[in-house]
């Protein structure tokens, strides 16, 4: 098993909703609105709420006119106490859920989220997996720039609460490919034999391949189906490879410790006048080394892709990386 990084398990929260009141109740403008409505509470009421000041439920039986008159003017003092606070936690309620809240991601939308947040991070040309956002706004960028397809229209992008659900979408989506990628290639390892040293169990690079383009299950009818290029077996051989030096570097993100080797690697390459004829060539051994280690793979008898070019959406996916533009799938 890979090792764990450490955690801070000190903390320890027992109330499901707390912070709730301190975040959203408390603030100046809310208790200057509660100062003002106690003003005008008697004290007695304000603990005892809708019973009378004696702890009894408020009603007329037994009271004499002047008690029957006090004590309607007590339950009308308690129904305004009532309304105010019902008026408060409404005001409070629309704050934190605003009442275009109930939008919905369109299902076409949805779709092209799916399709293209797994056709970047899989893609074999993306720089980096968490930095700076890269991800979300590669995912963002291509759906505004296909919109006749995704739906991504100015009714959402013009929209700051419908288009902060759907940047929402993109990054819940990203993470949750970025933890199945990692957990295929995890378990693509094997285990050592103590003894030896081997590896038993392992996947060899097109098993692999093939177990990670099989959780994306598009079912859109879109056409666009991935397919196992050279390339992206390559930097699943990478993200292995970066996997187990990982294993010995504890409380360090793996993302951040994949991103970080590839800037290495970048920054090394511009300093090279033959910097990207090196960088193919170094991804070309890693690729080499894995099929020693993990099993040859028959790369060259491989059915479909391997080659050649990836589906449309890997092709927009991969040159809106590598170019200094977005592309659209009808210029693929």
């Amino acid at each position: 098993m890979s090792a764990t990084p450490a955690v801070d398990n000190t903390v320890q929260i027992n109330d499901p909703l707390a912070g709730f009141d301190d975040m959203v109740l408390d603030t100046p403008e809310v208790q200057q609105e509660q100062d003002a409505i106690d003003q005008f509470i008697d004290p007695d009421l304000r603990e005892l709420g809708p019973e009378n000041p004696n702890g009894e439920p408020n009603g007329s039986a037994g009271l004499d006119g002047e008690e029957l008159q006090q004590d309607m003017e007590g339950v009308t003092e308690v129904q305004l106490w009532m309304a105010a606070q019902l008026l408060r936690l409404n005001e409070q309620f629309a704050r934190v859920h605003p009442p275009n809240a109930l939008w919905v991601i369109p299902q076409a939308l949805d779709l092209y989220i799916e399709q293209y947040v797994f056709a970047v991070i899989t893609s074999p040309s993306l720089p980096g997996y968490v930095k700076k956002s890269m991800p979300i706004n590669l995912v963002v960028s291509i759906l505004k720039h296909n919109q006749a397809h995704s739906g991504l229209n100015r009714d959402i992008t013009d929209d700051a609460y419908r288009m902060s659900i759907v940047v929402h979408r993109i990054r819940t989506r990203l993470t949750d490919r970025r933890a199945q990628l990692k957990s295929k290639c995890e378990r693509s390892l094997g285990v050592v034999d103590k003894d030896t040293g081997a590896r038993n169990g392992c996947d060899d690079i097109l098993e692999l391949a093939k177990n990670v383009l099989a959780s994306y299950n598009p079912n859109n009818n879109l056409g666009n189906e991935h397919v196992i290029t050279i390339e992206f077996c390559a930097r699943l051989a990478f993200i292995r490879r970066c996997l187990v030096s990982w294993q010995g570097c504890k409380g360090e993100s793996f993302w951040k410790y994949v991103d970080g080797h590839l800037k290495d690697l970048r920054d090394r390459a511009e300093e090279d006048p033959q910097g990207q004829a090196r960088v193919s060539r170094f991804f070309e051994n890693v690729l080499q080394d894995d099929m020693r280690m993990y099993g040859n793979a028959s790369l060259d008898n491989h059915p479909r892709g391997l080659r050649g070019e990836g589906s449309v959406t890997q092709q927009v996916a991969d040159l809106s990386i590598t170019d200094s533009r977005t592309i659209g799938e009808d210029e693929v």
